[in-house]
């Protein structure tokens, strides 16, 4: 589904001389995170693209223009697929809400599961359906706004 960019980072990375724990560092992260993207297990969010852009440029400008150019193109992503596609399963659509909330947390999504599991299993022993856990939510984000 998503497009795998870790050989990309990786070539980018290895053109410009650093190793993955230099490049998290100049990224303020762990060498585990630049690991993660380089073998698609999470991918960077657009902050830490233009950071790892960035940081790969002051080094070797080159290597981060063939990054920056493979991010550019125009690409179908998980973001460009609307959840209320009409033609996707209900499997699929839960799917890709797990991709996107992985991505945004800069996590594998296998890490988010069984989490998950444990949320939907709480919110039914507390009778919560969705619409109210969704109210629930939304008033705890105003209060904390």
């Amino acid at each position: 589904m998503r497009q795998k960019f870790g050989l990309l980072i990786r070539n980018a990375r290895s053109a410009a001389g650093l190793t993955q724990e230099q490049l998290g560092k100049r990224l303020g992260m762990k060498g585990r995170a630049v690991y993660r993207w380089e073998n698609d297990e999470s991918s960077p969010t657009p902050t830490h693209r233009r950071e790892l852009i960035n940081a790969i440029q002051a080094v070797r400008p080159a290597a981060a223009t063939t990054l920056l150019e493979a991010w550019v193109k125009p690409k179908k992503t998980i973001e460009s697929v609307p959840l209320t596609t009409p033609a996707t399963s209900p499997r699929e659509l839960l799917e890709l809400a797990v991709l996107r909330m992985a991505d945004e947390l800069d996590l594998p999504a296998r890490r988010l599961r069984r989490p998950l599991l444990r949320l939907l299993s709480r919110a039914r022993a507390a009778n919560f359906t969705i619409e109210t856990a969704e109210r629930e939510i939304e008033a705890w984000i105003a209060e904390v706004n």
